[in-house]
């Protein structure tokens, strides 16, 4: 068994395995297995609708934390009325992707 850990983990650096070990021990109160200590997932790209959405998430984010520590008005309806309609188009529906 540990020959068999040994070949799998050869394969990648010592620091990605420790992190995805603490992952695994944050999230699971199970042994971890090779494949948790792998993370084969972490290595895929992100496609470019993730890509956007975590960027979206991000500017929402900024702007909320603007807001928070501003002294910023609310934006007038009409503005927000076509920053809806704007970003409504931009949503990628989920049989598109």
């Amino acid at each position: 068994m540990i020959q068999l850990w040994h070949l799998f983990l050869q394969e990648i650096p010592y620091a990605r395995a420790q992190l995805n070990l603490r992952d695994h021990i944050a999230i699971s109160r199970f042994a971890p297995r090779i494949a948790d200590v792998i993370r084969e997932d972490r290595l895929q790209p992100q496609s470019v609708y993730d890509i956007q959405r975590l960027e979206n998430q991000m500017d929402m984010l900024e702007l909320e934390e603007y807001h928070l520590t501003e002294n910023a008005k609310p934006m007038p309806d009409y503005v927000r009325e076509q920053l809806q309609a704007t970003f409504s188009k931009l949503k990628v529906n989920p049989d598109e992707s």
